[in-house]
């Protein structure tokens, strides 16, 4: 059995504490007064055993820092679509009242490659991040702050294609002839092409100029189905859109 040793080197010279635990194991303790990366040496016969040395992360005090404080808000990092392929969007990390701790920012697409962002640091202290999502499938963010997740990251965002209502289609009965009023009706839109958003739909009445009262029925694939009971004979006035 050869002689045992320990040996600490960082950003701190580091107190060590040694307790034999007279059956062949030591406890050891050390104390670094600093954050950073430490390397943890164990020797024997000033010799580093296999795997040392050991690389420990110390992070700041906790009472220096709050992670659990650290807010974020803005379009880049909502659920809903906000996000769009290829057009420059950004969120907002509010850390003001989180203490001192290096933030991260990490963004992601399915297979896992990075997506490259940028700081830029506001007259109020906050940070603004600002990235652009290459296709149109979900990015994950993840934000740390002194190498601790704030509350909701990671965060998955959904990426959505520019709208483009020129390539709505529809089809069905009541674009048709032979409606009448007060008679039950339906037409189909199909927007799987037009991108994700919101649809619409205006039926007004050419002669008394009112609103027609629709019933669109989402199928949750961008196509839906639009149920209308005329309530007069006459032509009516469809104005269908998309919307974010």
């Amino acid at each position: 059995t050869g002689n045992l040793g320990f040996s600490i080197a960082g950003p701190s010279q580091a107190e060590i504490e040694c307790h034999d635990n007279g059956d062949g194991s030591a406890l050891v303790k050390y104390h670094p007064t600093a954050p950073g990366e430490y390397a943890v040496h164990i020797l024997c016969d000033n010799e580093d055993i296999p795997k040392s040395p050991y690389i420990a992360h110390i992070l700041p005090k906790v009472d220096d820092f709050h992670p659990e404080l650290v807010k974020v808000f803005g379009p880049g990092i909502e659920k809903n679509g906000s996000v769009i392929t290829n057009k420059p969007t950004e969120f907002t990390v509010d850390a003001s009242k989180a203490g001192d701790a290096p933030l991260e920012v990490k963004i992601n697409d399915v297979f896992a490659n990075t997506i490259q962002h940028k700081f830029m640091k506001n007259s109020d202290g906050t940070k603004k991040v600002m990235y652009t999502a290459p296709t149109a499938d979900p990015v994950t963010v993840e934000v740390n702050y002194g190498g601790v997740a704030i509350p909701g990251s990671p965060f998955r965002v959904n990426v959505s294609t520019p709208l483009d209502p020129s390539k709505v289609q529809f089809f069905g009965p009541w674009l048709e002839s032979g409606n009448r009023p007060n008679a039950a009706t339906h037409f189909n839109v199909d927007a799987r092409n037009a991108g994700n958003g919101l649809l619409e739909v205006n039926l007004v009445h050419e002669e008394t100029k009112q609103k027609v009262p629709v019933r669109i029925i989402d199928n949750d694939d961008n196509t839906y189905a639009v149920e209308v009971i005329p309530p007069l004979a006459g032509d009516l006035h469809h104005e269908p859109g998309l919307r974010r």
